[in-house]
């Protein structure tokens, strides 16, 4: 049955640094995952903002839905994400996946699919995925792999290939790794 429906709320102080803004700032979010193992299904709605800046007219805010069919750790797994908002995560800064890796756009609107295998790896997991993140007129594609060795590390390499209405415009690599405390 329903392994759960689990309403969250998140909070964030941040440092703002760099050729835009600076400042500190205030972000607050929240939404509902539901879990429905039986099917291996799951979902999650959110919304967040930045409530607070010391930076005048500085407003990020985002929206965005996901479902999830399969587990991501052993076997098939299909993600969609539609999202709505200049600044469209999948959490506070929270760590990014090759899914959340894309070029800043002024849009407010973006859906990503992804397509990925996985198979367990020691205490971890390692899988191979495939992505397009559909733009209102671009695309992101990726083809990449992501590792964990265990829940705390992941490292991921990724090749890009970003198309405009005509051609496609720039291929880049993304090389990334995080860890949790």
């Amino acid at each position: 049955m329903w392994e759960g429906v689990h309403p969250y709320l998140e909070a964030n102080v941040r440092q703002d640094g760099g050729d835009t803004e600076s400042g500190i700032g205030m972000e607050l979010g929240g939404g509902v995952r539901i879990d429905y193992p039986a099917w291996q299904l799951k979902g999650d709605v959110r919304s967040h903002g930045l409530i607070m800046h010391t930076a005048d007219d500085f407003t990020e805010w985002g929206l965005s839905g996901a479902i999830q069919v399969g587990r991501r750790s052993d076997g098939f797994m299909v993600v969609l994400r539609p999202s709505w908002g200049p600044r469209q995560t999948s959490g506070l800064h929270q760590q990014q996946t090759i899914l959340d890796v894309g070029p800043a756009h002024g849009g407010t609107h973006q859906t990503d699919l992804e397509v990925g295998y996985g198979r367990p790896w020691r205490s971890g997991d390692i899988r191979s995925v495939i992505g397009v993140t559909q733009f209102s007129s671009s695309r992101l594609f990726r083809v990449g792999g992501e590792l964990r060795p265990w829940n705390q590390v992941s490292f991921s390499v990724s090749a890009l290939g970003h198309q405009d209405q005509s051609n496609i415009g720039s291929l880049g690599v993304n090389l990334q790794g995080s860890m949790h405390y």
